[in-house]
C-alpha cells in the first residue's frame, strides 16, 4: 500500500514505500496501481486473494478498484470496525472489502459489519442485526429506483472514452428500470472548488498517529510524535526523503490548534455542513444514490457516506499515454470504474443497484491483467 496510507507526501507515487519498494497495476508496464490501498486491487485483479480488505480515508478503496478493474465497496464510517487501523482522519476512515464482484464484496461486508467495543464509530450503526447484504444482490436492483447524476462534477478534461461509457452506463440503468436523474446539482459543494480543510485534516493527522503511537506494545524507534516520525524518516536514507519528501507530515506537525481548541470545532463544524451535501442532493432529487464515474470530485468523505465502485470499461488502443510521479496512469488497457454513492447506512441499496449494473454489463470479464517483463514478480509475492 502507499505509506501512511498517502498522507506523507504528494511527492510519492501511488503504491510506494520503502519498506517494500512500487507496487504496479499489472495492465500495462509501470501502471501506476492508484491508491492507498493499491496492493489490494492489483492482488484482486491478478486472483492472487479470494479476497482483500482495504481502509479508505477518501479514495483509498475504490482508487484501486478503479484502476484495476475490481470492486471496492468503502462502508459508511461506523458500519466497519477501526480497531488496529493506523488512523488518519477518524471522521473518514473506514475498512472495507476490494474483490472481484460485488457478490464477493456483500459477503465480506456480511462478515465485518458491526459493533465493536474498541470503536466508539460503531455504536452510531442504526439497526440491532446487521441486513442481509447478500441478499440484497439481486439483478432487479434499479426497480423503482432512482439514481442522481451530478453532472457539473465530472471533469471538462475527463476523457472522452471515460464519459462516453459513462453515459451508455445510465441508458442500461434506464433499461434496467431506474430513472435517471441528469444534471443535477449540489446546493453548494464545487468539484475541483479545492473546498477541503488542509489545516483540519493536519490537525486531525498529527493526533491520530500521535494517538496510535500510544498504543504500541514496542516502539523500538521510540517514535511517539509527528516530529520523532519526520526525524526518523530524514535520519533514514532508505525513506528516500531527498527524492519523496515528508511535506503533509510537516503540515500535521507544524498544524495550530488541537481537536479539543474552539477553532478546531468550528472548522469540523464547516466540514461536516459540506458533507451534509450529499444527503441533501438526494433528498432534493429524491434520490437513492448519485452515479459519477469513479475519479470524480463529490464530497462523500466529509460525513462518512458509502461508496462501491464496479467496472465500467478499459481505454482503448487509441488514447494517449499519460504519466504521473513516474507511473503510467492512462494508457491502452488500464480499466476505469463506476461509481454509486448512497445515503449513510444505505449498502443494501448500494449493493442493490451495483451488482445489477455488474451482472447486466459483465465488464470484469473483459478484465485481462497480466504481468509485464519490467515487473519483478516477487513484488506480487
Amino acid at each position: 500500500m502507499s505509506e501512511f496510507g498517502y498522507s506523507r507526501t504528494p511527492n510519492a507515487p501511488n503504491g510506494w514505500s520503502p519498506l517494500h519498494g512500487q507496487c504496479l497495476g499489472a495492465f500495462c508496464a509501470d501502471q501506476d496501481p492508484r491508491g492507498s490501498s493499491s496492493g489490494c486491487g492489483v492482488a484482486m485483479s491478478l486472483g492472487l486473494a479470494a479476497a482483500t480488505i482495504g481502509g479508505e480515508t477518501f479514495g483509498s478503496i475504490t482508487y484501486p478498484a478503479d484502476r484495476n478493474g475490481v470492486v471496492g465497496l468503502k462502508p459508511t464510517v461506523g458500519l466497519t470496525s477501526r480497531a488496529g487501523v493506523i488512523p488518519i482522519y477518524k471522521y473518514q476512515d473506514t475498512v472495507g472489502p476490494i474483490v472481484q464482484s460485488v457478490r464477493d464484496a456483500a459477503i465480506i461486508l456480511q462478515i465485518i459489519a458491526g459493533k465493536d467495543p474498541l470503536d466508539d464509530a460503531t455504536n452510531e450503526i442504526p439497526f440491532r442485526e446487521v441486513p442481509d447484504y447478500l441478499a440484497a444482490c439481486r439483478s432487479d436492483g434499479f426497480k423503482e429506483s432512482r439514481v442522481a447524476i451530478p453532472r457539473s462534477c465530472i471533469s471538462p478534461g475527463e476523457d472522452p472514452e471515460v464519459i462516453s461509457s459513462f453515459n451508455r452506463a445510465l441508458e442500461i440503468m434506464s433499461s434496467l428500470g431506474g430513472t435517471v436523474i441528469d444534471n443535477t446539482e449540489f446546493p453548494k459543494w464545487k468539484a475541483r472548488n479545492r473546498q477541503r480543510n488542509e489545516l483540519y485534516d493536519a490537525i486531525l493527522l498529527r493526533e491520530g498517529l500521535e494517538g496510535y503511537f500510544r498504543t504500541l506494545d514496542k516502539n523500538p524507534h521510540n517514535i511517539y510524535t509527528v516530529t520523532d516520525l519526520i526525524t526518523f524518516m530524514q535520519t533514514n536514507p532508505d525513506e528516500q526523503c531527498d527524492t519523496h519528501g515528508t511535506e503533509w507530515l510537516e503540515d500535521a506537525r507544524d498544524a495550530k490548534y488541537t481537536t479539543s481548541q474552539r477553532e478546531f470545532h468550528l472548522m469540523r463544524e464547516e466540514v461536516f455542513d459540506d458533507g451534509e451535501e450529499t444527503q441533501r442532493l438526494l433528498d432534493k432529487y429524491d434520490c437513492d444514490a448519485l452515479v459519477v464515474p469513479t475519479f470524480t470530485d463529490v464530497p462523500h468523505d466529509m460525513m462518512g457516506n458509502p461508496t462501491i465502485s464496479v467496472p465500467l470499461g478499459f481505454y482503448s488502443s487509441n488514447v494517449n499515454v499519460e504519466r504521473r510521479n513516474g507511473l503510467v496512469s492512462k494508457a491502452p488497457n488500464i480499466p476505469y470504474g463506476l461509481m454509486f454513492v448512497g445515503r449513510r447506512f444505505s449498502e443494501e441499496k448500494l449493493l442493490g443497484l451495483a451488482f445489477a449494473f455488474e451482472q447486466a454489463t459483465n465488464v470484469a470479464k473483459q478484465r485481462q491483467p497480466h504481468i509485464h517483463p519490467t515487473v519483478d514478480l516477487l513484488s506480487y509475492t
